[in-house]
C-alpha cells in the first residue's frame, strides 16, 4: 500500500495520516534508546524511533504496534498520551521522530525539556485539555491495522485539529513554539547574535572582579 498523499504542508498547516500511541508516560529512551546515541548520526535515528516495541526480538516490524500498520504508514501526526518526552534530555529523541516522518505531535502534555527540544528543532507539538484528548482517544482507539489512514489536518495558526469526519477540536500551541515554527533561526543563530553582548559583559565581569581571570579571545 503506498503511502498516503498530503496535499500541502506549511509551518502552521500540517497534513498526514495520524499515528496513535496512546500510552501515557512515554520516556526518551522509548523513542530512541541510549545504546544507539553512542553509534548513530543525525539523519540516521528514524528507522530506530521506538525500536522496542516497533520490532520484534527477531528483528522483524511487530503487527501489533501502529507504526507497522498500513494505515499509519507515511503518518505525519502522532496522538501521544500524557507526559510524553519524560526522561532524559537526549534531543536525539527529537530527531528520531522527525526522521520517522512526524511533524506534528498531540498530546495531554509533555516533558518540559523534551518540549524545549521539539522548539529547538522546529518539531511543531500541541497540547489539548481533558475532554479534548478523551474524545481524540476514543477515536483513535478504532483505528485498527486494516483501517484507512486516518488523514486529518492540523491548522496551528486557528488552533485546531480537523478529524476525517469534518469534527474540529481545540489544541493550545504556545507563543514560543509558534515562534520556533515560523522561524528561519535556530539557536545556534540566536546565540551567535549575542556575541557581542556576551563579550561587553565578560570584559565587565573582569573589570569588576579580575580575579576571575580574563575573557577567553577565541
Amino acid at each position: 500500500m503506498s503511502q498516503p498523499s498530503v496535499d500541502r504542508q506549511t509551518p502552521l498547516e500540517i497534513q498526514g495520516a495520524v499515528l496513535p500511541l496512546l500510552r501515557a508516560q512515554v520516556d526518551t529512551d522509548l523513542i530512541i534508546r541510549i545504546e544507539r546515541l553512542a553509534t548513530l548520526s543525525r539523519g540516521q535515528f528514524g528507522v530506530w524511533a521506538f525500536e522496542s516495541i516497533r520490532y520484534t526480538e527477531e528483528g522483524k516490524p511487530d503487527v501489533r504496534f501502529p507504526m507497522n500498520w498500513a494505515a499509519c504508514r507515511g503518518a505525519s501526526i502522532l496522538l501521544a498520551g500524557e507526559n510524553f518526552g519524560c526522561g532524559s534530555s537526549r534531543e536525539n529523541a527529537v530527531w528520531a521522530l522527525q526522521e520517522a516522518g512526524i511533524r506534528l505531535l498531540v498530546a495531554p502534555s509533555f516533558g518540559e525539556i523534551f518540549l524545549s527540544n521539539c522548539r529547538a528543532n522546529r518539531l511543531a507539538a500541541v497540547t489539548v485539555d481533558a475532554p479534548v484528548w478523551n474524545e481524540l482517544r476514543a477515536w483513535a482507539e478504532a483505528i485498527g491495522p486494516e483501517s484507512p489512514p486516518a488523514m486529518t489536518t492540523a491548522r496551528l495558526d486557528e488552533a485546531s485539529l480537523i478529524l476525517p469526519n469534518g469534527r474540529l477540536l481545540p489544541v493550545s500551541l504556545d507563543r514560543a513554539m509558534h515562534d520556533s515554527l515560523l522561524s528561519e533561526e535556530d539557536e545556534l543563530d540566536r546565540a551567535n547574535q549575542r556575541l557581542a553582548a556576551v563579550g561587553e559583559f565578560a570584559r565587565a565581569l573582569h573589570a569588576s572582579q579580575p580575579w576571575l581571570g580574563p575573557p577567553i579571545r577565541s
